[in-house]
């Protein structure tokens, strides 16, 4: 009886190392990937501001801003978002209804 608990306490002990190794391992693969992760964002993020013409470059601050930052977002002043062409026209040809009657005032 003696020898079982003895052996049971082994068992225990060695069970108890490799779980604490295995969380070890565990963190160290979860710092790996949030390492590759941040490094694959960074990399998104820069591919898509220099698909916009933005040179981002920390030693060179004058590379930052484009020459004219305003030139390639400004409209042409004809166009005038939010207008819609033809629904005068047919509030013009309806005319206008008491609501709840199909009489005109």
């Amino acid at each position: 009886m003696e020898a079982m608990d003895k052996k049971l306490l082994e068992v225990k002990e060695e069970a108890k190392e490799n779980n604490e190794v295995m969380e070890r391992k565990l963190l160290e693969a979860k710092m790996d990937m949030e390492e590759i992760i941040a490094d694959k964002v960074k990399e998104g993020i820069q591919a898509y501001v220099e698909s916009l013409g933005i040179n981002i470059d920390a030693n060179l601050k004058s590379e930052q801003v484009p020459d004219n930052p305003l030139e390639d977002c400004q409209q042409p002043s004809s166009f005038v978002p939010g207008v819609h062409t033809r629904k005068p026209n047919m509030i013009k040809k309806t005319g206008t209804t008491v609501v709840g009657t199909n009489k005109k005032k």
